[in-house]
This record gives structure tokens, C-alpha cells and sequence, in this order.
């Protein structure tokens, strides 16, 4: 599996929705140096760098993070 930070990606990963505090799997798809794609329920969700090991994704006025 890729890596990303020293943090080994696997196929599935858990994010946030910080608008109603609720846990969703997500579909690893791939990274680059400062963001990882990851698709909900078929949709795309680009997860870009914000600090240290957070990633946010905003879709259809919802903020996604994701830690390492």
C-alpha cells in the first residue's frame, strides 16, 4: 500500500463530517505529495494538506478531515 507522511494507506479509510460530528468509510483512490483522493458511495472526495497529519475535503457545503 502507499504511503503518505510514514502513514500506510490502506483501502478504506474513516473521516469526519465536522457538520454533524458523523464517521464515514471512504474509498482510497490515490495520493500525491500534499492531498489523497478517496471516493463516498462512488462519490470523489480530494482530501488536500492542511497541517501536520489533517486532511480536509469540502463537498456540497459538508467539511470532511481525515487524520493520520
Amino acid at each position: 500500500m502507499p504511503k503518505i507522511n510514514n502513514f500506510e494507506l490502506t483501502d478504506k479509510l474513516k473521516v469526519v463530517c465536522t457538520d454533524n460530528d458523523e464517521i464515514y468509510e471512504v474509498d482510497y483512490v490515490s495520493n500525491t505529495q500534499n492531498s489523497i483522493r478517496t471516493a463516498l458511495h462512488g462519490v470523489p472526495l480530494n482530501f488536500v494538506h492542511l497541517k501536520r497529519n489533517l486532511y480536509v475535503a469540502n463537498w456540497r457545503g459538508k467539511e470532511f478531515v481525515m487524520s493520520l
